[in-house]
């Protein structure tokens, strides 16, 4: 009752039996996942019967095991000059194509900074893009520019002059109750004033009661 199940390796195995062991199990387990891929992949053909060619079709089966981003990064892996020529000819050929039906202004902007940022990828710097630009020579290309920037101008002026008022507007503000402060007396100079003015008044209700008194008196001696 004791002894292991039968398979569990016990003490008496070596080392090099556990090794094997292991290894047919990894063999075994390769071979059923090759087994799995070669039923999901079909067998390469040399003719396709939708005239479609044979390494389009598995170009097609073994690319569609990547997400469509990840597809082109890896194409991008590809160092064979031919390669790239045949995608510039079918981009050339759709541009052409893409022009005869007249695109709405936001296909022909996307269009243009597509091939800018290619310009780019190519080591282009920026600097030399626009000058690439520069050389263009149709007058109302430039004339809508020109007006562009003519009224992005504006804009920005008129903008810099609001917070410049703005600005100017909350000064005077602050300003304000300062100055009113300044100008009005405290409150201990107010009532010393009104002091003042009381002394002066009781000064002279006195000298005026002891001037009319000083003739009465004269008459009672």
């Amino acid at each position: 009752m004791n002894s292991p199940p039968r398979g569990v390796p016990t003490a008496t195995h070596t080392l090099r039996e556990i090794t094997d062991t292991f290894s047919r199990a990894l063999k075994s387990g390769l071979e059923t996942a090759l087994s799995d891929q070669e039923r999901a992949t079909p067998e390469f053909d040399e003719h396709i019967e939708n005239g479609t060619s044979a390494y389009q079709y598995l170009a097609k089966v073994e690319r569609s095991h990547f997400k469509t981003s990840e597809a082109q990064r890896l194409r991008e892996l590809i160092p064979d000059i031919e390669y790239w020529k045949e995608d510039v000819r079918i981009y050339a050929a759709a541009v052409e194509s893409f022009r005869g039906n007249e695109p709405a202004m936001e296909g022909w902007r996307n269009l243009a900074l597509g091939y800018r940022t290619l310009l780019l990828r190519l080591g282009i710097s920026e600097q030399q893009v626009e000058q690439i630009r520069l050389s263009i020579e149709n007058t109302r290309y430039w004339q809508l520019e020109a007006e562009l920037f003519k009224m992005q101008s504006r804009l920005r002026e008129n903008k810099l002059q609001e917070r410049w008022r703005k600005q100017h507007e909350r000064r005077k503000k602050q300003a304000a109750p300062q100055s009113l402060q300044i100008k009005q007396p405290s409150t201990r100079e107010a009532a010393q004033e009104c002091d003042q003015v009381s002394s002066r008044t009781r000064s002279k209700t006195r000298s005026g009661r002891a001037t009319k008194r000083g003739p009465q008196d004269q008459r009672g001696r």
